[in-house]
């Protein structure tokens, strides 16, 4: 009788481990989806120098859609700590596209490049695009979206009262003028930016030949090293045709790049 006691009480042990498991397990993968918990496990990792840990945890937040701008910070610092500078200032650039003011990462990307040796002898830019540049060059695709709309309808506002209001005309003329170009301004730079969207590419690995044509066997063009910024023009199978600053064109294999 003892013995059987015994056996039941070992029986309702194992029981009570089961279920406790059943539990665990069942409410880990909801854990596992929550964008905080995943964020915060990621920086223990980074904090612990578990780099890969921390790049896997980062990684499940983008298949989710969650991008954000501390999350591919984080993620070029992980890439930087391991020493692959290409995947560093590739994750620093998408950082950009979401808060290009912020002093830390624009810190942290041009110390990256610097190590990269990354110069590039392009074109000089025409007094437009330099101007263009100054004005607009911090602001994401969002902002602008914000101050077009907002010119949009100052604009149309002072259009309107034009119409119904007979004193304004003398005065608005001036002002109507000086929005019509600033609105044009703002979207030209808003059209450079979408066109851009999807066509800039980081070179990730540590060199990349550009082929005259997309083979194997083709001639090299030139060379292209880690963290080298380009243009892709066309895709075709496992080749990109892409733009380097100074203009010249070439095809490389496309696992040796990465749209930003």
């Amino acid at each position: 009788m003892k013995g059987m006691r015994i056996i039941s009480e070992i029986a309702g042990q194992s029981f009570f481990l089961m279920f406790l498991l059943v539990q665990v397990v069942q409410a880990e993968p909801g854990r596992w989806q929550d964008p905080e918990y995943l964020f915060f496990k990621a920086t223990d990792f980074y904090e612990a120098g578990k780099y890969d840990d921390a790049i896997e945890q980062y990684q499940l937040l983008i298949i989710q859609n969650l991008e954000s701008g501390p999350l591919y910070y984080n993620l070029g610092n992980c890439y930087f700590k391991k020493k692959e500078l290409g995947k560093a200032i590739l994750n620093y650039e998408r950082a950009k596209k979401i808060f290009p003011t912020d002093p830390d990462l624009e810190l942290n990307y041009q110390y990256a490049k610097s190590l990269a040796q990354i110069s590039y002898a392009g074109e000089d830019p025409s007094w437009q695009i330099k101007v263009i540049d100054k004005l607009f060059g911090a602001t994401t695709i969002d902002e602008l979206t914000i101050l077009l709309s907002t010119l949009y309808v100052c604009a149309v506002s002072i259009l309107i009262a034009r119409l119904f209001i007979a004193g304004i005309r003398r005065y608005s003329r001036i002002t109507l003028s000086g929005l019509l170009f600033f609105l044009i301004l703002v979207s030209l730079t808003f059209a450079n930016k979408v066109m851009l969207l999807e066509k800039e590419a980081v070179v990730i690995r540590k060199k990349v030949d550009v082929k005259f044509e997309p083979f194997d066997r083709a001639a090299t063009h030139f060379v292209l090293h880690e963290g080298m910024k380009v243009q892709v023009i066309l895709s075709k199978k496992d080749w990109m045709k892409v733009k380097y600053p100074d203009k010249r064109v070439g095809w490389v294999k496309a696992s040796g790049i990465e749209v930003i």
